[in-house]
């Protein structure tokens, strides 16, 4: 899926294509803005889950899922940082 210039690919953890299309306008800095912090309110979530489980099955799936969010994060970060 394409969006502007951002590429989405489910197969990949580079989920934007990092191309410097020039600065970002205020909506988009906004919109990452939330991005961002839906991303790491996520990933503290799963981190107390995943402290809070005692059964490995139940660890290991928010562990999986912490560091989901934690790839997201970093995407984000790196699509935003290409962009200054």
């Amino acid at each position: 899926m394409k969006n502007g210039n951002q590429t989405f690919n489910s197969q990949n953890t580079n989920f934007f294509d990092t191309e410097v299309s020039g600065p970002l306008d205020v909506k988009d800095l906004g919109i990452l803005q939330e991005e961002l912090i839906h991303e790491a309110l996520a990933y503290k979530k799963w981190t107390v889950y995943e402290n809070s489980f005692t059964d490995t099955q139940l660890r290991q799936i928010a562990q999986q899922t912490k560091e989901h969010h934690k790839q997201h994060f970093d995407a984000l970060q790196t699509y935003l940082n290409s962009h200054r």
